[in-house]
């Protein structure tokens, strides 16, 4: 959140960009108590110090390597917002040693300040948007932690070589700093991949960092050992997708799994096996040629199959194979030079079982082309994708048998329990005491055809302006205007 509050865009940048790597680099100072920085000489040189270094004794050697610490970094947060209260529903679980289900009313997750810091509780929720939002309502907590998600996680031997092979003395400090200011080392964190601007300078900072991350999803060698957490995070926060995808054991007593209304939506897609086209030039390091030749192809089949483009795109496979055009893309798939061992055996494991039916019943069978497109209407990034599981039983195997205590809760868990829809999609038994917040009474406004006409692709707009009428409509209605 600080990277994005102190990027703008603008004359300004370069000296924002100063300033934010002027601070991280005096925090990263004080971290290491006194240990020698390696700062440039010249002008720049000069700055840092004599604002820096000097005030604070250390000596200034440009000589010194670029070591980077890969161990744990607690979470670094510039805003602040006052929390509201504590979940009632949630505070009578807490106080109980059973499982329970629970509906709550508890947007910035205050509960989190009741759990008992004696032993290790895992906070499950859907999206990083919540976890920054439980951040800045509970700063300062040392018991809290965000697990990293094994895809985004820097390498620090991987950095150490972009820095090395970096020709600007700007950019290694700058890939320096983002990686001491990363929390947990985790690429998502940073503000290169979460402002998706058309900016040069942003991208070839993503490239940089993109070069850092994992070829395998999951965590080796020496970021792996130094994945173990403090005993004093007592508290770790982490999303549905990073519990479902790590391949670390975590070791908690309790979990609660928050925001299970958009998980039941959104495992089969956290589960799913993916092959993009940052992978292929990451990993694979194909050429450029042979990615733009791949990306005709799917601009192509995109266009024949789905002529009503739309930002994001998700095309069965199974229709994709029955082209002409779809066989050309698999064998242009299977022909990228070099093509890393396991990116080909999970390409062709997709496009085999797309054209297969599973025996097995309550298994989720899908395999699907997913596209993002730019401002411009082109294809931005695309990724072929597959899951072939029993959801249930990852869900059992991830979120549930690693614990002794489980809290399943939400904004929305009724109508799921009293229909049983919890325990078809995820197993989870609806035996188990449910308890809810009191929660102000909500009207629905479910206006007929004839007032609002059914929203469609060629009368976006005009749907947009109707409800918004509609809308006012009902609003000074209610209030007597």
């Amino acid at each position: 959140q600080a990277h994005e509050r102190l990027f703008r865009p603008g004359a300004a940048r370069r000296i924002v960009q100063q300033r934010l790597a002027a601070v991280l680099l005096t925090r990263e100072a004080l971290h290491r108590q006194g240990q020698q920085v390696k700062v440039y000489k010249g002008q720049r040189r000069m700055a840092i110090d004599r604002v820096l270094l000097t005030p604070r004794g250390i000596p200034a050697d440009p000589s010194l390597p670029w070591n980077l610490v890969p161990g744990f970094s607690p979470p670094q947060n510039t805003t602040t917002r006052t929390s509201s209260p504590p979940s009632p529903a949630m505070q009578r679980a807490l106080t109980r040693e059973n499982d329970s289900l629970v509906e709550i009313d508890d947007r910035d997750a205050a509960y989190v300040t009741l759990l008992d810091t004696r032993s290790r509780t895992v906070v499950a929720v859907d999206s990083r948007s919540r976890i920054e939002r439980i951040l800045a309502a509970q700063q300062g907590n040392p018991a809290i932690v965000v697990l990293p998600n094994p895809r985004t996680t820097l390498s620090a031997p991987h950095l150490q070589d972009v820095i090395a092979q970096s020709r600007h003395p700007w950019r290694r400090l700058h890939l320096f700093c983002l990686y001491q200011a990363s929390h947990n080392r985790d690429a998502a964190t940073l503000y290169p991949f979460r402002i998706m601007a058309e900016d040069p300078e942003l991208a070839d900072l993503r490239t940089d960092l993109g070069q850092a991350l994992p070829h395998r999803a999951t965590l080796t060698g020496e970021d792996h050992d130094h994945a173990v957490l403090p005993t004093s995070c007592t508290i770790l926060l982490t999303t549905h997708a990073t519990l479902i995808q790590s391949a670390i054991r975590i070791t908690a007593q309790r979990i609660i799994i928050d925001d299970t209304d958009a998980l039941v939506g959104r495992i089969a897609e956290h589960a799913a096996v993916r092959v993009s086209n940052d992978e292929l030039q990451r990993v694979c390091r194909a050429e450029p040629d042979t990615l733009a030749s791949i990306g005709d192809l799917i601009t192509t089949i995109v266009t024949h199959l789905r002529p009503h483009p739309a930002y994001r795109e998700r095309i069965p496979l199974d229709q994709i194979c029955r082209l002409d055009l779809g066989r050309k893309l698999i064998t242009a798939l299977e022909h990228v030079h070099p093509l890393d061992a396991v990116v080909a055996n999970r390409l062709q494991t997709l496009f085999a079982d797309s054209t297969r039916i599973p025996n097995a019943p309550g298994v989720l069978h899908a395999q699907w082309l997913e596209v993002q497109r730019d401002a411009h209407g082109g294809i931005a990034t695309w990724a072929v994708c597959g899951v072939s599981t029993d959801i249930a039983t990852l869900f059992r195997q991830r979120l549930w048998e690693p614990y002794r205590q489980h809290i399943v809760c939400g904004p929305a868990l009724r109508l799921s329990v009293e229909h049983h829809f919890l325990e078809r999609a995820l197993g989870v038994p609806t035996r188990l005491p449910f308890d809810h917040d009191v929660q102000p009474i909500r009207q629905l406004l479910v206006p007929t055809p004839e007032a609002l006409p059914p929203l469609g692709f060629l009368n976006r707009d005009g749907w947009a302006k109707a409800a918004a009428r509609r809308g006012r409509r009902h609003q000074c209605l209610r209030h007597g205007d």
